[in-house]
């Protein structure tokens, strides 16, 4: 999912949980591409938060299959 934005790890935590909510079983990616008309500065921001909120752990709750 289109989760990672360049507004921080916390608000992509926040997406993260609340797509959570919906949906059990997800990966994580920039919402348009990671390299699209971007410059290398945003390029590594993106990269620096889609590490640290890969590092958090499943928020409990989430969605499971049916």
């Amino acid at each position: 999912m289109g989760l990672v934005h360049a507004d921080g790890v916390e608000a992509t935590n926040k997406r993260i949980a609340a797509a959570g909510k919906y949906c059990a079983d997800f990966g994580i990616a920039t919402e348009c591409g990671i390299a699209r008309q971007r410059t290398p500065e945003l390029i590594r921001r993106l990269l620096e938060i889609h590490a640290g909120a890969s590092r958090e752990p499943v928020a409990q709750g989430a969605a499971t299959n049916p």
